[in-house]
């Protein structure tokens, strides 16, 4: 995302984070990260990819055991 950033400074990125279906057009979101199988009325363009990491504290560690 960064890079992406770099790239195109003028853009404005608001990120919205939320698992309630809405609409996309309606709402004016146009750009979307979803894990299903996307409205065949949408079009499709990757533009980074994301690597997640799981961390996790010691501390949880050793109040949850390791999961």
């Amino acid at each position: 995302m960064g890079e992406y950033r770099d790239r195109y400074p003028a853009v404005s990125l608001d990120i919205i984070l939320d698992n309630d279906m809405c609409d996309l057009i309606g709402e004016g979101i146009n750009l979307v990260c979803d894990s299903k199988t996307p409205a065949p009325t949408l079009v499709i363009s990757p533009l980074f990819t994301v690597q997640f990491v799981l961390v996790v504290s010691p501390a949880y560690l050793r109040y949850h055991g390791v999961p």
